[in-house]
């Protein structure tokens, strides 16, 4: 199954920070409720709100947890200490650094070509007067309830300036986010400094809308514009924006408003693992196809380094490890009466499985074994290098 938005939501990793786990594991957060919960997260309209939903989902989750624990599950592989496991790292460049400069001077590049853009050219002069504004500005709009609903026309009929205005909505009636068609229907209040105003809302669509990732400055939230609200027509510029330059949706979006260059890093590693099961490990590099083979060399021995990966057994150990492992059944059960997760591997008589290898080997071969307890002692290092036990 592929990673879809779900797998990847922020609330995931925040239940997670909350609960003190390294992960919500795929067997809770694919739960129905837990993912409807996301869903109304995503939907809801002001920041209460969202605590609210963000609390219950990390109510459902511990409640899950507490289950568990209960039927004597363990709960270990779930926990902070496993966090350092996983990281992400952006290679260390110093301000003279060749790659950096050149990182900076694209950044500068693509930022003044997306300036020139008649989509950025038009929203600007549409939504902003013409000109971008202060990130503290760009921060509030972008947590704006009235901007996620109203179009830039009803702003200017009703006399409310997009920028530097504060809102709140209060809901009336709003369907359940699986339910079609997808309404609702309540009123903005809006002030701002020489002024407010209440503005009434009843929507519909086919579904609620699509959550939306922003960056305020300072974390990325999401968001749920209406297609033609202020930050629904910010959207569709973003989009185009991803499409043409090298940046992801926050950053971009911030830059439509700010006019701050993204920042596209040229070389970043990400680590996960190794995981206690299986003892497997990645080491992800991301590099623009212009940095040296060398500055890629120095950050992947440095991230393998933070890993502590076994050494690789000898050709003739791993041919022995394979042959074993593709003669045995695999173990992979909850033992309740001991409490925990129970893998490994069910293996034939080593003598048996010795002879057979011996028939591959004869005895003028070098992987030849003349002693039972060469092969098992032979097998259970490499099992150790591999595997980890």
């Amino acid at each position: 199954m592929g990673i879809n938005h779900y797998d990847t939501h922020p609330l995931r990793y925040l239940v997670a920070q909350r609960l003190g786990l390294n992960d919500v594991p795929d067997e809770l957060w694919d739960k129905y409720i837990v993912r409807q919960h996301v869903i109304l997260w995503g939907a809801a309209s002001t920041s209460a709100e969202k605590r609210e939903f963000q609390d219950r989902l990390v109510n459902w989750v511990q409640e899950d947890i507490t289950a568990f624990k209960k039927m004597g599950g363990d709960i270990t592989p779930w926990t902070t200490p496993q966090k350092e496991k996983r990281a992400s790292v952006e290679a260390s460049l110093s301000p003279d650094d060749s790659i950096g400069l050149r990182a900076e001077a694209l950044c500068a590049f693509w930022a003044k070509l997306a300036e020139a853009s008649g989509s950025v050219r038009s929203f600007r002069k549409k939504v902003l007067g013409g000109i971008a504004i202060s990130a503290d500005e760009a921060s509030r709009l972008l947590t704006s309830a009235a901007a996620a609903f109203l179009r830039p026309e009803t702003f200017a009929s009703r006399g409310v300036p997009i920028v530097g205005h504060t809102s709140e909505l209060e809901v009336e009636e709003r369907s359940n986010p699986f339910e079609r068609p997808y309404r609702i229907r309540g009123s903005l209040r809006i002030w701002w400094s020489t002024g407010e105003a209440i503005v009434p809302v009843n929507r519909e669509g086919p579904s609620p809308p699509e959550p939306m990732e922003v960056w305020n400055g300072t974390e990325t939230l999401l968001v749920a514009p209406w297609r033609l609200s202020v930050l629904g027509q910010l959207r569709k510029v973003t989009s185009k924006l991803t499409e043409r330059h090298p940046w992801e949706t926050p950053t971009a979006a911030w830059f439509v408003l700010t006019s701050e260059p993204p920042w596209v890093a040229p070389l970043t590693a990400r680590s996960s693992g190794p995981d206690l099961t299986k003892n497997h490990g990645v080491i992800t590099i991301r590099a623009a196809h212009w940095v040296p083979e060398e500055a890629v060399r120095q950050l992947y021995a440095k991230m393998k380094a933070r890993m502590k990966p076994a050494p690789t057994p000898s050709p003739r150990r791993l041919a022995l490890f394979r042959f074993v492992t593709e003669r045995s059944s695999g173990i992979n059960h909850f033992d309740h009466k001991e409490g925990e997760l129970v893998t490994g591997l069910d293996i034939p008589p080593w003598r048996s499985l010795q002879d057979e290898w011996n028939e591959q080997y004869p005895p003028s071969h070098k992987w030849h074994y003349g002693d039972v307890r060469n092969f098992r002692r032979d097998f259970a290092e490499a099992s150790k290098l591999l595997i980890g036990y």
